[in-house]
């Protein structure tokens, strides 16, 4: 018998979004994609080392078997599109019978901060002097491409000192709790409210053999409170991040004299951002930026 595997084709379907949306279409998008993967791509050349080279937009892909294709079946996945101001979805019949071949297309190395190289697990790592990273990108929960995980990264290799305690809050798939050891953390918490984030954390903890040096922790500040960390790096929408600073007293989690590393902010939330910031008891030490985003590093008086 002749496996249906191998007759199957798939259909690869993109929709333009912009950085602002590409979050929330990504969730809506994974019940129409083969085992939920959806992927974005930074539009672009991501080979150009100017960050202008990267333009704001995300493409944003999934694949379904050509047997689920139908009016209905489309019609379902542009009104997702439309609802967040996004054109039509486009559709590609793929030659290849095998819808990862093309999946994992998207996924290869990248150089994060001056010591680290993030790569899926099939790929070989080019830079052998560079620590690796390894992260299965499954369904996504920060796979090295996005801006700001670059930000915090090179802001981890300023600032995290041998034996330092430090907290990774949404830590999505760990990268920078992971980072963190590397650079000579004695204690790291990864603490995300997402239970599949979470799932896909110790996957990734496992696969890098990294999983006896984090402590992975399904909720949010609250689970960690009582404790002082040396660094905390938060790597959050900008809303989020001053609810957390206003409501439940984020700039508190650190000791006199640490850091918190911020990202996830766009440079025009950077204004209203500062402002949540207590200048009396704090000082911004550094803003950096890639393409649209910055990162924040405070230092506690």
């Amino acid at each position: 018998m002749v496996s249906a595997t191998l007759t199957m084709r798939y259909i690869e379907a993109q929709i333009i979004a912009t950085e602002e949306t590409a979050e929330i279409l990504t969730v809506e998008l994974q019940p129409f994609a083969e085992d939920q993967s959806v992927i974005q791509e930074q539009m672009g050349d991501p080979a150009d080392l100017n960050p202008r080279a990267l333009l704001p937009n995300i493409a944003i892909k999934f694949w379904f078997e050509e047997i689920k294709d139908s009016p209905s079946f489309r019609m379902a996945i542009n009104q997702i599109a439309e609802r967040y101001g996004c054109q039509p979805a486009t559709f590609n019949l793929l030659d290849s019978t095998d819808w990862t071949v093309e999946w994992r297309k998207n996924y290869k190395p990248i150089l994060a901060g001056e010591r680290f190289i993030i790569l899926p697990p099939w790929e070989e790592n080019p830079e052998p002097t560079r620590i690796p990273i390894l992260i299965d990108p499954g369904i996504a929960f920060g796979t090295g491409q996005h801006e700001t995980t670059r930000l915090c990264i090179q802001q981890l290799e300023k600032h995290v000192e041998p034996g330092q305690r430090i907290l990774d809050l949404g830590a999505g798939s760990a990268i920078l709790s992971m980072a963190a050891v590397h650079l000579g953390a004695s204690r790291v918490a990864a603490v995300e409210t997402d239970a599949d984030a979470v799932r896909s954390a110790a996957e990734n903890l496992t696969l890098n053999q990294i999983d006896s040096k984090i402590e992975l922790i399904r909720g949010s500040l609250s689970a960690v409170q009582n404790e002082k960390w040396d660094l905390v790096v938060a790597n959050i929408l900008a809303v989020i991040l001053i609810q957390l600073i206003q409501e439940e007293g984020l700039l508190q989690s650190v000791k006199p004299g640490g850091r918190i590393i911020f990202s996830g902010i766009i440079d025009q939330q950077q204004a209203e951002f500062l402002q949540a910031i207590d200048l009396k008891t704090f000082e911004v030490e550094e803003i950096t930026a890639e393409g649209e985003w910055i990162a924040v590093t405070v230092r506690r008086l």
